[in-house]
């Protein structure tokens, strides 16, 4: 069968400029065929896509009828344009006045939303003011070289139809280029720009809508980078420092080829008055949280955001996990032991009161790790002040863990043993003392 149909923008309603055969060619439309469709090339929704058509002007679209009967009569014959090569029960049509009716779609198979776009200009005139919407760069930090795109989002003091209306001009005075040509309807909703320098770099938007009022709108201003900062890392002294002592950072490895590292700036914690690459922050209670952002600059205008360790605080007078003994020997796994949660983090206090005159070298956290029937793959991560350690496992892992130092006669108290044990549900983890 070599019968012409339509096909083109559908999603927005709108004839595209082109019918194509069952043969597979495209041919373009000639004086013999009148009943092609709206093709106004000043309509603002040609070519804009169908989500976007509908975010800016749901008012516009008219969901499909799941009715079977016929499309209403038109008051104006001349005001609703039918899109070619569709029959009757696929109809799509486009309400181009206001003396028209909505459009109507008569196929219960008709699925996507009818679009409506009036030509008409008697709405209501909209003063400036209230929430006519924000302008913003798509992202808020973009590298040399890259290309920027600003973006305008409607807000509620400018109707979806009157938007579509309208016409923007965008201005970014010290950008290639530094002002847009006026952009009708949608298409101002977005103006791409580059710039030469690095820095912060402003932009506004002008709209006017077709009822004359006149919205001026400034944009949260764009940092683009010059010379890249790169190596960056902020660690934490202690990822679970105890109440009294509170959390510290450090960041470091920070270069810049080209440029001088000239700043830090701490958003979560306090920056150390002497050594703005340290920052602190005070804990009240345990099981607080920290985890600040530095931002680091240089001296070409560049600006990087470095995420730091996050913290937990503990409470040693309160400990969640306490293992403790008193004696003059290491008591045995059996005698002295705490249960531990799998797959969750679990700082345990350890504390004992050494009697006797016997004193070992050293004594030790050891864990071990069962795991649940028939379920292999286990890890124990255990960490004690900034030393780590990790163990994997199938079915069990024992007598694994960390040195905690030196005993010595009399009350030893030697800080938080923080144990992560991995696996399925069911498992179990035993934390206890040894040598």
């Amino acid at each position: 069968m070599n019968k012409k149909f339509y096909i083109g923008t559908l999603a927005v309603g709108i004839a595209a400029s082109f019918w194509a055969c069952g043969s597979g060619e495209i041919i373009k439309p000639n004086e013999f065929d009148a009943t092609m469709g709206y093709t106004d090339e000043k309509d603002p929704t040609m070519g804009i896509d169908a989500g976007a058509f509908k975010a800016y002007c749901p008012e516009c679209v008219a969901q499909a009828s799941s009715s079977s009967t016929a499309p209403k009569t038109q008051k104006s014959s001349s005001s609703r344009q039918t899109l070619p090569g569709l029959s009757s029960s696929s109809k799509i049509v486009i309400n181009t006045s206001s003396s028209a009716e909505p459009g109507i779609a008569s196929s219960s198979s008709q699925s996507g939303p009818v679009f409506l776009y009036s030509s008409s200009s008697s709405a209501p005139v909209v003063q400036p003011g209230g929430d006519v919407g924000t302008c913003a760069p798509e992202k808020d930090t973009y590298e040399s070289g890259e290309s920027v795109i600003w973006k305008f989002e409607r807000g509620s003091a400018i109707t979806g139809q009157d938007y579509l209306k309208s016409k923007s001009v965008w201005t970014t005075a010290d950008g290639t280029p530094a002002a847009s040509a006026v952009l009708e309807g949608v298409k101002g909703r977005t103006h791409t720009v580059t710039y030469a320098t690095s820095g912060k770099h402003n932009a506004s938007v002008q709209i006017t809508t077709a009822t004359g009022a006149v919205h001026n709108v400034t944009c949260t201003p764009v940092q683009v980078n010059g010379a890249p900062i790169t190596g960056c890392k902020c660690a934490a002294v202690d990822k679970n420092p105890d109440i009294s002592v509170g959390g510290a950072w450090t960041i470091e490895g920070c270069s810049s080829t080209g440029a001088n590292i000239v700043g830090y700036e701490w958003a979560g914690a306090l920056a150390d008055p002497t050594n703005p690459a340290k920052a602190s922050q005070a804990f009240t209670a345990k099981n607080q949280a920290a985890a600040p952002i530095v931002s680091v600059s240089n001296d070409d205008n560049t600006v990087i955001q470095v995420p730091c360790d996050t913290v937990v605080s503990v409470d040693a007078n309160d400990p969640d996990y306490p293992l403790t003994f008193e004696g003059s020997s290491i008591p045995s796994a059996t005698d002295v032991s705490i249960d531990i949660p799998l797959n969750k983090e679990a700082c345990i206090q350890v504390s004992f009161k050494w009697e006797g005159g016997w004193t070992p070298n050293n004594i030790s956290l050891l864990c071990d790790v069962t795991a649940a029937q028939n379920q292999p793959g286990l890890t124990l991560d255990i960490t004690y002040g900034e030393t780590s350690k990790s163990y994997p496992g199938d079915y069990n892992i024992s007598n694994s863990g960390i040195a905690l130092g030196a005993v010595k006669a009399g009350q030893n108290t030697m800080g938080n043993v923080c144990v992560t044990a991995t696996g399925k549900e069911g498992g179990k983890a035993k934390c206890f003392f040894g040598n």
